[in-house]
């Protein structure tokens, strides 16, 4: 019953839970275990009451006393109940944080075949969430946590009871975080954002997930450090082991992005200090190599491979094989950069665990330090490592590109996460004209013939190859900066005589979006976007013109229609405004000058509706040789006595 003394207690307690206060919420579940006391309620009470405190010490960190008060419980309780299922689940995740990944995920197996035995798919949650963060995304295993997320997000979504969604979505996003997958991380946060509660664990760990997004993104610092200070403060506050050092490991990566080792240093030793006295050997294990990389800076060889040499033994006791690869991948390009004996030996072994394990967005995650070796090993005179090499480009080529924001209506730049490649950059060497011909063709595509006549038409073939040859590279450079010489581009495509621009999941170009509203009627919105002409950078380009006029065309025809609705409901002063955008562009247009005028009778201003119909006047006969038609010559001198005679 909802009114239940002992339910009562529980749902006070998960609402604790919820807002991180774990001492809060362990006294509510005492003060149930004395009322089942009090009253002589079951066993399964007793053990319900041990499971629950069980968890929450877990919640708090102290891993030993959480895992002997759930064994407490588990002995009082039915092995075929739900009671047994979330003691399962407390083990489980006990031994997913004490270097125990193999004991964890068969506990979570346990539980989660229990679970669906007992039919009782409400709860299932728990323990898919739980196999998914505790044993799948530290492993590296990312389909299945990602599998297990979603299902448990599912069956959230279906009950009506509240469930922590935000913990679904957060393990969901870090996986696209760790695998490069730009746009589906920035809709996970789109949607994360809704399901956190100020101030808890809730809003710390999608804090930390934000600022390691946004870092990624090359967005501005200071807003990663604001959203970092934030999520330090809930840490602290809450306690939360697993966010206290998630908050100083990112901390650390943040001064390792601005160049700063001294600071960096000293973050990732806290996050060391940390991991090792709550016994959280997974967050060790990354903490470590984070360290290496801020010691490496600091130009302490010896130690930054002291720390990489324990990480790669945590994470390999852990089987943790993301972390271990990664750890791996910067030992070698350490060495390598240092000449250092061992750099190939370890090369190849992080070459290696990146193939068995698909990680190769590592290879950028190390911002382009990795690049060097990886073009020696493709023209190894070793056939096993360049074999290895050549599988690891392939699968390079299939990590998502981060998704462009393409401005081209009166401003020319592209916007790349918080990268911005403005028109000055695009102007090398006709990298901006190549992009910009490509936006204009079907599917974004073509001939490289093609291509050759509409940059340089009056060009001899030698030049017009030089030139095209410039624009390509330069456009390439532009957009993926780390990527070397003769690496597949994941933007442009060369095959086949043919040139193709590939736009990732999550682009945007502003004409295309403007066309949209124009089909759709939504006018507000498209000349929201109009910014001017289509790349004015261009003025003379054959090739330009036609997409130009027509774009333009389209903007007057929505002025048009625009200026006409809102005369029709007496809104003069925004239609005034929308005629003189069209008369901007075209001084001699009658009916724009006609809406005009209209305008400023409506508005009482005589005055003004005679400097439009002056200026139309003068624009009609220096441009045209014409002057305004005899049908407007009335409508204004009708207008003009309509209002002498009110007056």
């Amino acid at each position: 019953m909802a009114d239940d003394p002992l339910n009562v207690l529980y749902d006070e307690s998960s609402e604790l839970e919820y807002k991180g206060e774990y001492s809060q919420a362990i006294n509510r579940i005492q003060e149930a275990q004395e009322f089942v006391e009090e009253n002589h309620l079951p066993q399964s009470e007793k053990a319900r009451a041990l499971i629950r405190i069980g968890w929450l010490e877990f919640m708090m960190g102290h891993y030993a006393e959480a895992y002997a008060t759930t064994e407490k419980g588990l002995k009082l309780a039915d092995p075929k109940s739900v009671n047994t299922y979330e003691g399962l689940v407390n083990i489980a995740a006990i031994k997913a944080e004490t270097n125990d990944l193999a004991g964890a995920e068969r506990f979570y197996t346990q539980a989660i075949e229990l679970c669906r035995e007992l039919g009782t798919e409400d709860i299932l949650w728990r323990g898919l969430h739980g196999a998914a963060v505790g044993v799948y995304l530290p492993r590296g295993q990312f389909d299945l946590a990602l599998s297990f997320e979603r299902e448990a997000l599912l069956l959230a979504r279906r009950s009506p009871a509240r469930k922590p969604i935000w913990k679904f979505l957060n393990t969901i996003g870090w996986v696209h975080l760790q695998t490069g997958n730009t746009h589906e991380l920035q809709e996970t946060l789109e949607r994360l954002q809704y399901e956190i509660m100020p101030d808890t664990p809730s809003e710390g760990y999608y804090l930390v997930l934000r600022s390691q997004a946004t870092l990624d993104s090359h967005y501005d610092p200071e807003m990663v450090m604001s959203i970092l200070t934030h999520a330090r403060v809930i840490s602290e506050m809450r306690g939360d082991p697993g966010l206290v050092t998630l908050v100083r490991v990112s901390m650390a990566r943040y001064y390792i992005r601005i160049q700063k080792p001294s600071p960096a240093v000293d973050w990732a030793e806290m996050a060391v200090e940390f991991a090792r006295k709550v016994g959280y050997q997974h967050m060790l294990g990354i903490a470590l190599y984070c360290l290496a990389f801020a010691l490496w800076l600091a130009g302490d060889l010896n130690e930054a491979e002291k720390c990489l040499e324990e990480s790669i033994q945590v994470t390999t006791k852990l089987d943790a094989r993301y972390d271990r690869a990664y750890a791996i991948l910067l030992l070698s390009i350490i060495q390598y950069f240092h000449g250092q004996p061992g750099a190939s030996d370890n090369w190849r072994q992080a070459m290696q665990a990146i193939l068995e394990g698909d990680y190769a967005c590592l290879i950028e995650k190390t911002g382009g330090f990795a690049y060097q070796m990886f073009t020696e090993s493709l023209n190894s005179k070793d056939p096993e490592e360049q074999k290895l090499a050549q599988a690891l480009l392939i699968t390079l080529k299939r990590i998502p590109a981060e998704p462009l924001q393409i401005t081209t209506l009166g401003d020319f730049y592209i916007q790349q996460g918080g990268r911005r490649i403005d028109s000055e950059d695009l102007h090398q060497r006709r990298a901006g004209e190549l992009l910009a011909l490509l936006l204009s063709q079907p599917r974004k595509q073509i001939n490289q013939e093609k291509a050759l006549e509409a940059l340089a038409p009056n060009e001899a073939r030698t030049k017009q190859q030089t030139i095209f040859y410039h624009a390509t590279s330069t456009l390439r450079r532009l957009l993926e900066p780390n990527l070397p010489d003769k690496f597949p581009s994941r933007y442009l495509e060369v095959g086949n005589e043919q040139l193709r621009l590939v736009l990732p999941p999550g682009s945007q170009v502003d004409f295309e979006v403007f066309q949209d509203h124009i089909r759709n009627q939504q006018y507000d919105q498209a000349l929201g976007l109009y910014g001017g002409e289509w790349v004015a950078d261009y003025p003379y380009a054959d090739w330009a013109m036609e997409l130009r006029e027509q774009l333009t065309h389209m903007y007057l025809e929505a002025l048009n229609t625009r200026t006409q609705n809102l005369l029709k409901r007496n809104n003069p002063a925004e239609a005034l405004e929308s005629s003189r955008r069209i008369l901007a562009l075209e001084p001699w247009n009658e009916v724009a000058a006609a809406m005009a005028i209209q305008a400023y009778f409506l508005m009482d201003d005589k005055v003004g509706a005679i400097r439009v119909y002056k200026s139309l006047q003068k624009a009609l006969d220096s441009e045209l040789g014409m002057e305004p038609s005899d049908e407007l010559k009335q409508k204004f001198s009708g207008m003009m006595v309509e209002t002498h005679e009110t007056a």
